[in-house]
């Protein structure tokens, strides 16, 4: 009997000691799974191999926490799991002939994938993630070069919009679009704060009190460069449809916001705390405060996503590395106190402060005058060429006015400056109007809407140059027809290997 209860006793123990390393081992799993269980932290890319602008664009679905990465080298989405493994989702020319993918995310309940197949961020295409089926694919014109707006999508299956670059002018327009009614985009009927108009736009969604959130750096028609120094707030009810603005934050000194090689949206990248901008900026709607992060992570990686796991409660940042001489893809999932963030110095100027820089500026102020006048007899030979156009060997054209970068982010201009450096190059000063039209416009065969968008071109290149450097005349030989002078003798071409 004695022996039968220390057997019992035995066994009794030997289940607890069984149940209590199994509750042991759930434990730690859970804990592993909220700390650092999740992805592989380096993904090979194939090699560059084409000459065409590469970029990468990423999205997060918030319901499984997949990463899904397009890789317009290889023209492959990618899709990473928390597990760590990797997989081609698909090959993204399979389902659309150009290859041409500029932003991509998930619906809020992780079923859809929405697609801006074009490099305007206009065109729609909608996929269903377990199938892989396309469900819609929806082209809209004209498209009047809508550029570096954000877009975001609801739980409803609307796609929202705005902001951005188009047609020579900034917008503030509030585009929307639904999965079920597909062939129509539309203005939303809004009220209140308008939105300045303005390009460096972010849009977001908060799901629980059904609102857009909305930050954007205001510019008016006849800013040229991108230098972002302020920053203004916006929310926007979707039941009342109404704007509010929260606000706005000035910098100090410019800041520096890579916009063209990592596409994303910030569909999910929010936390109840930070909104995640670029790379290592951030975003704090409680004191309306811009930071930024002091996590070595962004020191040894190109321009990063940050998507916010609110089953995690952690940070999940992916970017391509750049401290590697082959192409791969770094993730990290860090806590938020992980990302140090530091505030970026708002700009506030005191009065004494206001005195002082009177002072400095009267003084630069003769000092450039004298200055100005003993190099009088050299300004000219230094004037001869006001505009730059500076090209690496099979990179990009920049260029400059007086020394200054202008931006070339409205396809129709850049066209018209790589066009003016063939002219130059190859010593040609003239076109027919006919060929300046097809090698600008080649997707419209408006004739009228063509010829107004060549006056507000021509319009914005005075401006920019602060002179008339084209001209349209009748042709000496054919009444008929129209010739197109270029005064290229300001203009400088500077080549680089």
């Amino acid at each position: 009997m004695r022996e039968t209860i220390t057997l019992f006793r035995g066994g009794v123990l030997a289940m607890g000691l069984i149940w209590l390393l199994g509750f042991a081992s759930l434990a730690f799993a859970l804990n592993k799974n909220a700390s650092d269980c999740c992805y592989a932290p380096r993904y090979s890319l194939p090699p560059f191999e084409r000459k065409e602008i590469q970029f990468i664009a990423s999205a997060y679905n918030p319901v499984n926490g997949d990463l899904y990465l397009y890789d317009r080298t290889s023209t492959r989405i990618y899709r990473f799991k928390e597990n760590g493994d990797k997989e081609v989702f698909l090959d993204y020319l399979s389902i659309h002939s150009s290859g041409i993918l500029s932003t991509m995310q998930i619906s809020p309940d992780g079923r859809y994938l929405f697609i801006n197949t074009d490099p305007y961020n206009v065109d729609i295409m909608v996929m269903d993630i377990e199938t892989k089926s396309v469900i819609t694919v929806n082209e809209f014109r004209p498209r009047r070069f809508m550029i570096s707006n954000s877009s975001i999508v609801t739980s409803d299956y609307t796609q929202y919009a705005i902001g951005g670059y188009g047609y020579w002018d900034y917008r503030n327009i509030l585009l929307k679009w639904n999965k079920e009614n597909p062939d129509i985009i539309e203005a939303e009927k809004v009220t209140g704060d308008i939105p300045s108009r303005g390009d460096v736009t972010f849009l977001y969604y908060l799901k629980k009190s059904e609102e857009l959130y909305y930050l954007v750096h205001p510019m008016d028609n006849e800013e040229l460069i991108n230098r972002v120094d302020r920053l203004e707030f916006y929310r926007f009810s979707l039941s009342d449809k109404r704007w509010i603005n929260e606000g706005s934050f000035d910098f100090q000194s410019y800041l520096g916001i890579q916009l063209a090689y990592h596409r994303f949206t910030g569909a999910e990248s929010i936390s109840d705390t930070y909104y995640h901008l670029r790379d290592g900026i951030f975003f704090k709607r409680q004191d309306h405060k811009i930071y930024v992060s002091k996590l070595d992570f962004f020191e040894v990686t190109g321009p990063a996503a940050a998507f916010y796991s609110n089953r995690l409660r952690k940070w999940i940042l992916m970017a391509e590395s750049t401290s590697s001489s082959a192409r791969e893809v770094l993730v990290r999932v860090v806590d938020e106190e992980e990302l140090n963030l530091e505030p970026i110095p708002s700009k506030e100027v005191e009065y004494s402060g206001w005195i002082l820089l009177g002072v400095i500026s009267v003084s630069f102020g003769l000092a450039g005058f004298i200055f100005h006048r003993l190099r009088m007899g050299n300004a000219k030979s230094e004037q001869e060429y006001r505009i730059v156009i500076h090209k690496k060997l099979d990179g990009p054209l920049y260029l400059y006015v007086d020394g200054e970068k202008i931006s070339l982010s409205d396809p129709v201009m850049r066209r018209l400056w790589e066009l003016i450096y063939s002219m130059k190059k190859e010593s040609q000063s003239n076109l027919y109007l006919t060929d300046l039209d097809q090698h600008l416009f080649f997707h419209s065969s408006n004739s009228a809407l063509n010829s107004r968008s060549r006056a507000k071109l021509f319009s914005v290149v005075e401006q920019m140059v602060g002179e008339s450097i084209i001209t349209i005349q009748k042709s000496a030989t054919d009444k008929r027809y129209k010739i197109v002078e270029f005064d290229l003798s300001k203009v400088k071409l500077e080549e680089a290997g």
